[in-house]
């Protein structure tokens, strides 16, 4: 057994991967979607994880056939597309205390969909969602939470469907074990302009002190395509990355973890 983990403990240490994800995927943002896609494709032709949301914000779903046909294509082209919710919107039971309510409506401005969901809605909208992804013939492997955001109620629906990973911004988990390996994201700042030089030094010692380990994540978004140096920072991240890293879809990362027996 020993001898076995010392191999695993190997495996992981050789593995030098790179995932860039595209968040919050959905034809409302498919314009500014583009811009990133493009951004990221002009330092390299990688394999990107796209992050589709069925019915972002509830609104209607204008310009989504052009939208699908364009994803379509990326899935055959070889990237991935993720379930990330189903609307992308908190509309859970209210918050109960100050730190919960900072947390679910001004920190993530009420988009942390299964943050607060019972097992059965939690359980409805993955159902629902990975229906919606059968009615396209789109492969679905992976599930990634609005805002990162997952209680244990979710957690546990998640686990008894047939996704083979999650991730949240600490790392990807493989299901229905929840097997983690540590992978902190690095991902820019939508919100506050005001903070993103300052974000952007952070991102770089994210990225510094993840220099030797086996997986490094940067988690790009819609708004992102607003911020021109943000995506300079994340070109030049990508780029240094490559020089050493294989760049994977979440989902083949999923499999190589499984294959090694992580």
């Amino acid at each position: 057994m020993a001898d076995f983990a010392a191999a695993t403990d190997l495996a992981l240490t050789m593995l030098r991967a790179l995932c860039v994800s595209i968040h919050d995927v959905a034809p409302a943002t498919w314009t500014d979607c583009r811009r990133v896609i493009a951004a990221v494709h002009a330092v390299a032709p990688i394999p990107l994880t796209l992050l589709v949301v069925p019915y972002w914000h509830r609104l209607p779903q204008t310009a989504s056939l052009q939208c699908h046909a364009e994803l379509s294509s990326m899935q055959a082209a070889g990237h991935e597309l993720a379930l990330h919710g189903y609307t992308h919107l908190d509309e859970g039971p209210p918050p109960h205390n100050w730190a919960e309510r900072f947390k679910r409506r001004v920190l993530t401005r009420s988009e942390g969909e299964f943050a607060a969901l019972d097992k059965c809605a939690a359980r409805q909208r993955l159902l629902a969602g990975a229906a919606w992804f059968a009615e396209r013939n789109w492969p679905l492997a992976g599930f990634v939470a609005p805002a990162w955001m997952m209680n244990q109620a979710s957690c546990e629906a998640l686990a008894a469907m047939p996704f083979t990973y999650m991730t949240n911004y600490g790392g990807i988990n493989l299901l229905p074990q929840f097997q983690g390996l540590r992978a902190p994201a690095v991902v820019y700042s939508t919100r506050y302009r005001a903070g993103d030089a300052l974000l952007r030094s952070a991102m770089t010692l994210c990225a510094a002190s993840q220099s030797q380990a086996p997986l490094i994540r940067v988690a790009l978004h819609p708004a992102d395509a607003h911020r021109p140096a943000n995506l300079r920072h994340a070109q030049r991240l990508i780029a240094h990355a490559l020089r050493e890293r294989t760049a994977m879809t979440k989902a083949d990362l999923a499999r190589h973890l499984r294959l090694i027996d992580f």
